[in-house]
């Protein structure tokens, strides 16, 4: 059961009998994609791509719904982040010179950032961006060095949730609470610029390239920083781990208590427990 894969090749259940997902699949990303651009009356687009099974299948239902909206794609580019500089200086070329205006990208953020990259140094600021959930609050392309030309992108975002108790849970984290957790520790030593004690990036102290920072006392107090790690008033893929988490909870709990002739199969009959099939 996945959280986070919306590509809509994982729909086909002769293929995936056992794959289920709590987020949309990018079928209705590309519709709405393209009810925005009908919504504006835009009718000349440039359609970029991840060269992978994010952004092919993404862009194809995508240049479907514009066919069927009598809407004309200009160009249709497939990108990644492994392309060399002089492939990306012809991509953009060929963006600067369409008289296309609006530029629709299914893409993750590492795949369209070299080609946003030339298109800055280029200061090509009017063109419209459409920007996929992959890449739309990209922190590689949310720079305020892109704002001329990335200012003003349309981007599409999973649903936001509250979490209860989430808050609470992330200002109490501390290494001494989780000395076994390397991810915790890293995380403390980088906000409070400081190295505990068995650290293995102590080691490299020595050096002098790190030799500047002191000692953690472990009174350090999280609540004290500014840090993204406590943003949490726009949770959205740890709100789709939630939802999914519950919903395998839910989903078993349901097996457990379920009465025979009640159930979801055939004459109503339930699944076992104790060799319960991916499929129910």
């Amino acid at each position: 059961i996945s959280y986070a894969s919306s590509s809509r090749l994982l729909s086909n259940k002769n293929q995936y009998k056992s794959f289920m997902r709590t987020i949309p699949t990018d079928e209705y990303q590309a519709i709405a994609m393209a009810a925005i651009i009908d919504h504006f009356q835009w009718n000349w687009v440039i359609a970029i791509a991840s060269d992978d099974e994010y952004g092919r299948p993404g862009i194809e239902k995508f240049e479907n719904e514009m066919f069927h909206r009598d809407i004309c794609i200009d160009l249709n580019i497939l990108i990644s982040q492994y392309i060399d500089e002089a492939e990306i200086r012809s991509l953009a070329d060929r963006i600067e010179n369409s008289t296309a205006k609006v530029i629709a990208v299914f893409a993750s953020g590492p795949d369209v950032e070299p080609l946003i990259k030339e298109m800055v140094r280029r200061n090509v600021t009017d063109r419209v961006w459409l920007a996929s959930e992959a890449w739309a609050s990209s922190s590689l392309v949310a720079k305020p060095e892109y704002l001329d030309v990335m200012g003003g992108t349309i981007g599409f975002a999973l649903r936001a949730g509250h979490i209860p108790g989430f808050k609470e849970f992330l200002q109490q984290v501390h290494p001494k609470k989780s000395s076994h957790n390397e991810f915790v520790r890293e995380f403390w030593e980088e906000t409070f610029n400081c190295y505990l004690e068995d650290s293995p990036r102590n080691e490299d102290s020595e050096n002098g390239s790190t030799s500047f920072r002191p000692l953690c006392t472990g009174e350090e107090d999280i609540a004290s920083v500014e840090t993204p790690y406590l943003d949490y008033t726009h949770l959205r893929i740890s709100y789709n781990v939630y939802v999914a988490v519950y919903a395998i909870a839910q989903a078993l709990q349901d097996i457990l208590t379920c009465t025979p002739g009640k159930g979801l199969f055939a004459n109503g009959s339930c699944a076992d427990i104790r060799k319960v099939e991916a499929w129910q």
